[in-house]
């Protein structure tokens, strides 16, 4: 079984019980009793309740970070399709553009810290 990741609002230890009013259920809880949101999850399966408790809102510069990460992706994917002719404006003005849209987004990838 996993480790629980802590509260999300109080940083306290969560706790996980069997329910014993049905046959397979369990609850994991913030055990802070002063915690505010009190935090629980309720699953068939101990490893649905962990993975349920550990869920969390996906960050939102991780998502830019993909976000931008993609796009640079697509960038180089194109490049790679791409058939350079030595005298092929066209190409040459794709892969330039391709080629910067790329090196613009990967330098925005760094995290603010």
């Amino acid at each position: 079984m996993s480790e629980f990741k802590p509260c999300p609002f109080c940083g306290s230890a969560p706790f996980m019980i069997s329910d014993d009013n049905h046959s397979t259920a369990y609850e994991i809880d913030c055990q802070n009793m002063e915690c505010n949101a009190r935090p629980w999850v309720w699953e068939t399966t101990d490893f649905d309740a962990v993975a349920a408790w550990n869920t969390r809102a996906p960050d939102p510069e991780i998502t830019r970070l993909r976000a931008d990460l993609a796009v640079a992706v697509e960038g180089l994917e194109m490049i790679g399709r791409m058939k350079i002719m030595p005298d092929s404006k066209i190409n040459l003005t794709t892969l330039s553009f391709a080629l910067r849209i790329s090196r613009d987004t990967l330098s925005k990838l760094k995290v603010n810290q």
